[in-house]
């Protein structure tokens, strides 16, 4: 089961921390590119969870005609016909359903190429950024059609993070651990956030410092004994595919066999269930949020 930690949250991340895009797409968020086309595209195929989630967001999850396996949210998706994933496009199921617009990240450059040479345009948009995030809702929903509601999303996702960023500004950095779904019931090969993504700027805003500091992997995976040696004042959990049952207490008792760590010995240890927080989508200022209310719990209820 080597590395078998780390599957979901690649299959799911790596459609938005990947890869560059390609020269041969029709449109394209924030790179230089041409810009998106005038007339709102009435169907859309969605190749990441992401960008289902924001076409959801600003009022046109109706005109999402296919997306990945993976689109799991927000639960209207379940009834969306699938396209395959990341690894294993279908471009057969694409074609199928006749789009007039796939959108997709970065790490979608292949299947760009291949849509393109079948007439389907593409719109690439940056999820690697917190900036290219936000950007990617204005840019999707001019593209859909829905270009007010896009610009509204945009606007409160900016305030709450800005209200994050105020809130951690004074306060001290505490050193954080982030870590995705880890096998239950042991402290080995925990896949955990590195320093050059979207959740390491996430744990900044919130007043966090990431306590990996090397500029790879993405997503490293770690033994106990390199944890001991990193020594974080916060372990972040997120166990969004933790077995049906576990309990937080049972997570947090993991813990307690690296009493040399000080998140451990202080108690520490905080857990998020919820599936978006993988997710670089309209949601990431409730990530941030969270990220606060873990780092900072005095904080949050303190300010305004």
């Amino acid at each position: 089961m080597k590395r078998s930690v780390c599957l979901v949250v690649f299959a799911v991340l790596a459609f938005a921390l990947c890869g560059a895009g390609s020269a041969l797409v029709a449109a394209r968020s924030g790179s230089g590119g041409r810009p998106a086309p005038e007339r709102p595209a009435l169907r859309i195929i969605s190749l990441a969870p992401s960008v289902t989630e924001i076409l959801f967001a600003v009022g046109a999850g109706g005109r999402i005609v296919g997306a990945t396996d993976y689109c799991a949210l927000p639960p209207q998706a379940a009834s969306i016909p699938r396209l395959g994933g990341l690894i294993d496009p279908n471009f057969e199921a694409m074609l199928a359903v006749a789009p007039d617009l796939a959108v997709m990240p970065t790490s979608h450059a292949d299947a760009a190429r291949a849509l393109a040479s079948l007439g389907i345009p593409a719109l690439i948009v940056d999820h690697a950024s917190i900036g290219g995030i936000i950007e990617s809702v204005e840019s999707i929903g001019g593209a859909a059609g829905a270009r007010p509601a896009a610009a509204r999303l945009a606007a409160e996702i900016r305030a709450r993070l800005e209200r994050v960023e105020r809130i951690a500004r004074e306060r001290p950095r505490v050193r954080a651990l982030l870590c995705i779904d880890r096998p239950a019931g042991r402290i080995a090969e925990v896949c955990i956030a590195g320093k050059d993504g979207f959740y390491d700027a996430l744990l900044a805003l919130a007043g966090g410092r990431n306590v990996y500091e090397a500029a790879a992997p993405l997503f490293p995976l770690l033994g106990a004994e390199s944890i001991v040696k990193l020594d974080p004042e916060v372990i972040i959990e997120f166990r969004a595919a933790a077995p049906a049952g576990e309990s937080d207490a049972a997570v947090r008792s993991d813990w307690q066999s690296l009493r040399a760590v000080s998140a451990a010995r202080a108690g520490r240890i905080y857990i998020f269930r919820e599936p978006f927080m993988m997710i670089p989508g309209p949601r990431i200022a409730a990530i941030a949020e969270r990220l606060l209310a873990a780092i900072h719990p005095e904080a949050d209820a303190a300010q305004p």
